[in-house]
């Protein structure tokens, strides 16, 4: 094969493989802040963000029977400008947007979204979660989603269940166990 051939065939390859895993070989990395910023109740906090444009966390007001967002709320982000980078199985969308338009598109009455966190970690994609329980809190309920890598942050007694921090790759497993009767993504409530 020719010098010319191979650059040709190397180049393709490059575009080829890079588009089929969502990204343009000219894309930059995208903008991850070293401080988080939360939009929610209309403000920034703790102050409106250094960068234009930023990878983050929209909580979806609305989800799937999966628990998961639903596709009008992806098309939404997408119609803002937004480039999807990861849907996980709780009404959350990972996305590298533009910061102005990911405010506006959360309303706590209109917006597909409820809030809008800056993701400091992109490699990470843990999911604080609230499980209801069909029977009263056991240890051995405690026990299992320590064994599948969750953190415990709270235990409920007078609805029966727990929050948890969890990788979202084991949401799936811990709305299978035994007795998990409904699993939400905690979130942020804005007090009008």
């Amino acid at each position: 094969m020719n010098p010319r051939t191979h650059t040709s065939v190397a180049l393709c390859l490059l575009f080829v493989s890079s588009v089929a895993c969502g990204r343009s070989p000219i894309e930059p990395d995208p903008v991850v802040l070293s401080q988080q910023y939360v939009f929610a109740c209309g403000r920034w906090s703790p102050e409106e963000p250094p960068a234009g444009t930023a990878l983050v966390d929209l909580r979806i007001h609305d989800q799937t029977v999966d628990g998961r967002p639903t596709p009008e709320a992806i098309g939404a982000i997408t119609a803002a400008g937004g480039r999807i980078a990861h849907v996980y199985n709780v009404p959350i969308v990972r996305a590298e947007m533009d910061l102005h338009r990911a405010a506006s598109l959360v309303d706590l009455a209109r917006g597909p979204a409820s809030y809008a966190k800056t993701v400091t970690a992109p490699a990470v994609f843990d999911v604080d979660i609230i499980a209801i329980l069909s029977h009263p809190l056991t240890e051995a309920d405690l026990e299992n989603v320590r064994a599948l890598g969750g953190t415990i942050k709270f235990e409920y007694q007078t609805l029966p269940g727990y929050a948890a921090r969890v990788s979202d790759r084991i949401v799936p497993a811990i709305r299978a166990l035994a007795g998990v009767k409904s699993l939400e993504g905690d979130g942020i409530a804005c007090l009008f």
